[in-house]
């Protein structure tokens, strides 16, 4: 398989950045925010450091099913593949891959019920919404070296029913990531308005970062194959508003995050090492929140001041 090379950015990135830019304003109005607290932070980089791994999982170059099971999260994407409702999950309505890279020139991937439904041991997964997914790369077909796509969410929404009410909640996500091999790796646009609902009560979240892969030295990214060894590291902006407090922060990668395919199946995340800071931007307060990612294991975070 040929060692995927650099192609033209997306255009679509553009455009996306400054609708979310939009929509991060009005999360945290100017003068919102409020002092951090412990627990708050605690809840902040939680949140992050998944949304870190999500980020990291949608960096696939598998094709379209790699970016619909990483944009669900693994554990409803493993609850999905389990159903046996005869029916596909989701639907797509067009499969033509003109450069043959695994990404659909332009399709519509509809999540709905019941197929898009799954109960284990009491507890229900149910995912609606839609991803629309095309392939921007310009290049004559078939190319197997192209690669990029953009994916674009519509109302995606993953509500789990646990047998513990305390576990539940209802997340549900719009906007788009957006993918393309650089001479450096793989870049990353990554925009997204959240609402999380849970027994805390309703958070509104908006991510908007720019990210970047490269691999391992000796490695190279392949089209159809695993994401080898290498660093990934993100930088952007973070805002959360839920009841009367609100905060904004910036993403800083201090360590790039070293993804590694040998950690474990059932580990926490594949990320071997790293530490990714979120500063608070209110005025002020020096407040931070500090993620450090240690073999394969679920990162501990803290909360410092400068």
């Amino acid at each position: 398989m040929s060692t995927m090379n650099s192609r033209r950015g997306l255009m679509a990135a553009t455009c996306f950045t400054a609708i979310l830019s939009a929509c991060s304003h009005d999360a945290v109005g100017p003068g919102a925010s409020t002092p951090l607290t412990q627990q708050q932070g605690m809840q902040v980089g939680a949140r992050l450091s998944r949304e870190m791994a999500l980020s990291l999982n949608s960096l696939t170059l598998g094709g379209s099913g790699g970016v619909a099971a990483a944009s669900l999260g693994m554990s409803a994407h493993a609850a999905l593949a389990s159903a046996d409702s005869g029916a596909p999950c989701p639907t797509p309505d067009n499969t033509t891959d003109s450069d043959h890279d695994g990404i659909p020139d332009n399709a519509t991937m509809t999540f709905a019920l019941p197929q898009c439904q799954n109960v284990t041991d009491g507890d229900t997964t149910e995912v609606t919404g839609v991803v629309h997914i095309a392939d921007p790369v310009f290049s004559p077909p078939p190319d197997p070296q192209a690669f990029g796509y953009q994916a674009t969410f519509v109302n995606l929404t993953v509500h789990f029913g646990a047998m513990d009410p305390d576990s539940s909640f209802t997340e549900t996500r719009n906007g788009t990531d957006a993918l393309l091999v650089s001479g450096q790796g793989l870049a990353q646009e990554h925009g997204f308005d959240i609402v999380h609902q849970d027994h805390n009560g309703t958070a509104h979240v908006v991510d908007l970062w720019h990210s970047t892969f490269s691999p391992a030295p000796g490695l190279a990214l392949i089209v159809g194959s695993p994401l080898p060894h290498g660093f990934f590291a993100a930088q952007g902006q973070t805002s959360w508003q839920s009841g009367n407090a609100a905060q904004r922060f910036e993403i800083a990668t201090v360590r790039p995050l070293e993804y590694d395919p040998t950690c474990p199946a059932n580990a926490a995340n594949p990320i071997r090492s790293g530490e990714v800071h979120a500063h608070v931007t209110g005025p002020g307060e020096q407040a931070f929140v500090r993620i450090l990612f240690m073999d394969c294991e679920a990162p501990s975070v803290t909360v410092g001041h400068d």
